[in-house]
């Protein structure tokens, strides 16, 4: 482990984008206890996000308006992590070779994010891919350090339901319906659930569900 991290979140740049999108970037982080500063990504992941390129950033967006000029506010405030140490390269490098050669789901850029994660000893990481997350029992078992990532891993839906049940659905419901396209499995259950409060978290922890079941003890209990 490097030198103690004033970060407890690690988010990448899919999840970013999408709660962004959505309008309830904040009220997630808030939702989970933490505060912004608390809070980090890569210096890359903004970059690929469209930080500073309006056109990359609107396409992320869904077009020019509300949702890009949200997804600029949340990558300009965001505190960015801008240099790995070599450590936390070696180890990027090996999940990287590890998953080319089992043909995992898993990219570079979440292997970057799990090496530094690892390695600053992060209590969580966020990630939009569940193919990634599925990977994980694999990769761990061929890079050890994997498994410290055990209880850490948040998707996108863990996010919004801790919202949901922090603030209720009546506060957020307009602004997930608004966004809903920015994901598959969010339009599901705005579909499925419309403003049901109850039904709307049910589709959220089945979903929930699904992912644990593919990677069994990396989201937390």
């Amino acid at each position: 482990m490097t030198e103690a991290s004033p970060y407890r979140l690690l988010l990448d740049a899919d999840v970013l984008i999408k709660l962004s999108v959505l309008d309830c970037f904040s009220e997630c982080i808030a939702a989970l206890g933490f505060t912004l500063a608390e809070c980090a990504t890569m210096r890359s992941m903004t970059r690929s996000a469209g930080v500073d390129n309006q056109v990359v950033r609107e396409q992320r967006a869904g077009g020019p308006g509300k949702p890009a000029r949200r997804l600029f506010k949340t990558l300009s405030a965001i505190p960015t992590i801008d240099k790995m140490t070599d450590a936390e390269k070696l180890l990027s490098a090996a999940i990287s070779a590890a998953a080319q050669k089992h043909g995992l789901a898993f990219d570079g850029g979440e292997a970057m994010l799990a090496s530094v994660a690892i390695h600053r000893g992060l209590p969580f990481v966020t990630t939009g891919d569940k193919k990634a997350i599925a990977s994980l029992p694999v990769l761990a078992q061929h890079v050890a350090e994997v498994a410290q990532l055990r209880g850490k891993l948040l998707p996108l839906e863990y996010l919004l339901l801790k919202a949901i049940q922090s603030l209720g659905l009546a506060a957020l419901h307009a602004r997930i319906e608004a966004g809903k396209g920015c994901d598959a499995a969010v339009f599901h259950v705005v579909e499925e659930a419309g403003a049901d409060q109850l039904a709307f978290e049910a589709a959220l922890v089945r979903k929930l569900r699904t992912v644990h079941a593919k990677a069994p003890g990396f989201l937390p209990a």
